[in-house]
């Protein structure tokens, strides 16, 4: 495997930054779309890779795309075409288009920027077989933990740069809802499945099996809300990899008498809306629902992998890794959500309140503030991104016009 290293880029396109932006799978795409239109806004040349999620969303005006297939030709012939002042990627481990891209741009002197979207694989993602490692001029993490665990896996410390995350930075924490459109006598949860048995190993025959599938998860939590005897409606949000008839056909057969469904992209913002909590394993969307001020439980019983405990650094999170414990941490859980949706009714039937957000509006504690925290610094990710890009351009213009006056 050849191991490419940044060198200085000639800069081509004068005072105005070309950019080129490559990524694939769904995470990546919301993580580059929201630094897109920082940089149209600052009326730069942007250009963008159609492919993968990015080519079902609507383009944005004003920036050009380009259909590129994964063929080393085609990538050599785009970059060599547009020859951009940097590249900005995201990696995915089933979509390598975005890191051929980032390789050989980087093979040309170009610079490259890395934005990672979650808090795994951090140098594994740089790597891609037969094609080449690329080292990026700037890494972009989402926070001080991030930051620190990228250096343990091995990522030149020179090159992160903390900036938050991008994908993030429109999410607002949940509003006040009319109490008699939203809130139910049972208790309304969100399953957030992830497809764990397509990404890494089956069996701990393997280093990346996590301790753990959805699939085993779900089978758990089917067996303890039926045990409980709780009144409880599961919401099972699909990932955008999942066949979700296949994920339908599998709750049909596990869920016992538990009221179980799988909820179509659609009306997931009608869900949300009605939900008194959020259940998974090591999804983002786990830790935008905390942002947003929902009460979260991670679980991941037997978890073998340390990278994915990056929940049970957020405070408030209720993280369970023990299968023991399981049991009786979920049941605690549910009974403080159960508690809180009898005040809310209560204080509505009081005449107390007009409206609500079904289980924490009236409490304000130190995880809603750590929450609130966090959600103002990812707020300005994008900005922060792009002004680190257009700082590594106008260093390298410096070194160009000295080496010039030499």
């Amino acid at each position: 495997m050849t191991m490419i290293h940044p060198r200085q880029h000639v800069s081509t396109t004068g005072s105005v930054p070309t950019l080129l932006f490559a990524m694939g799978d769904v995470g990546g795409a919301r993580s580059l779309l929201p630094v897109i239109e920082q940089a149209l806004g600052r009326a730069l040349d942007c250009h963008v890779i159609d492919h993968g999620y990015v080519g079902s969303v609507d383009h944005l005006a004003d920036a050009s795309y380009h259909v590129c297939d994964p063929s080393s030709y085609a990538v050599q012939s785009l970059i060599d075409s547009l020859l951009p002042d940097a590249v900005l990627f995201t990696s995915s481990s089933h979509d390598t288009l975005a890191l051929q891209v980032a390789v050989y741009a980087q093979s040309r002197a170009i610079p490259v920027v890395h934005l990672l979207d979650h808090w795994t694989n951090y140098s594994e993602r740089l790597m891609i077989d037969d094609v080449g490692v690329v080292t990026p001029d700037i890494y972009a993490v989402m926070d001080d933990y991030a930051r620190h665990q990228a250096i343990q896996a091995g990522i030149d410390k020179r090159t992160l740069v903390v900036t938050g995350t991008p994908a993030l930075q429109a999410v607002k924490a949940r509003s006040h809802w009319p109490a008699s459109a939203h809130l139910a006598e049972h208790l309304v949860l969100i399953f957030v499945s992830e497809p764990v048995s397509l990404d890494t190993a089956a069996d701990s025959s393997c280093s990346s099996y996590r301790g753990y599938t959805e699939q085993s998860v779900l089978k758990q939590l089917f067996n303890i809300l039926n045990e409980l005897n709780s009144d409880v409606e599961l919401c099972v949000f699909p990932h955008p990899r999942e066949n979700a008839v296949q994920l339908e056909h599998f709750v049909k057969t596990y869920c016992g008498e538990l009221n179980a469904t799988v909820v179509t992209h659609s009306d997931k913002a009608s869900v949300m809306a009605r939900a008194n909590g959020v259940i998974g394993m090591a999804s983002v969307l786990l830790y935008e629902m905390w942002l947003r001020g929902y009460p979260v439980m991670s679980l991941q019983p037997g978890l073998q992998l340390d990278a994915l405990r990056f929940l049970s650094m957020k405070r408030g999170i209720c993280f369970v890794d023990n299968d023991a414990l399981l049991k009786t941490e979920v049941q605690v859980w549910i009974d403080a959500l159960v508690s809180d949706l009898k005040t809310d009714i209560h204080r509505v039937e009081a005449g107390e309140v007009n409206n609500v957000s079904n289980g924490t509006e009236h409490r304000v504690d130190a995880s809603n503030q750590d929450a609130q925290a966090e959600l103002t610094w990812h707020q300005g990710a994008g900005a922060r991104i792009l002004d680190a890009v257009l700082h590594l351009c106008d260093q390298r213009s410096r070194l160009q016009a000295l080496d010039q006056n030499l």
